[in-house]
């Protein structure tokens, strides 16, 4: 199993090229689905040049039940690609989400320059 940086750029094209199988992991984000149907192309591309890659299908990754977002791109996944997408959704773990949480806030701390003391 290799994991490769999101995109279509030479190294994910040379370890396709390598491949048999590619899992697509799609966050639930709306830029993530955006750019869906480009991988899907790509991929298929590459299935076109190498006859033995094959798509084994689409995981959900960084779900969270509570996010009406995320709800929404899974429901549209399972509607729009129903036969690549695998039975399996991976939520986001509390973890995942103290440190989504903590990364925000300490690059807030960071660029903020604070109320100037005469301005209070």
């Amino acid at each position: 199993m290799v994991d490769t940086p999101p995109g279509l750029g030479p190294i994910v094209q040379a370890v396709l090229s390598a491949s048999d199988r590619v899992i697509v992991p799609l966050q639930c984000e709306p830029l993530a689905l955006q750019t869906t149907s480009q991988i899907l192309k790509g991929i298929r591309d590459a299935i076109s040049r190498h006859g033995n890659l094959r798509l084994e299908g689409i995981v959900l990754t960084l779900y969270e039940d509570e996010s009406d977002i995320c709800r929404k791109i899974a429901a549209r996944v399972r509607e729009q690609l129903p036969a690549q997408l695998v039975a399996c959704v991976n939520p986001l773990s509390p973890v995942q989400t103290t440190t989504a949480t903590a990364r925000h806030q300490h690059k807030s701390a960071t660029t903020s320059h604070g109320l100037r003391r005469d301005k209070l």
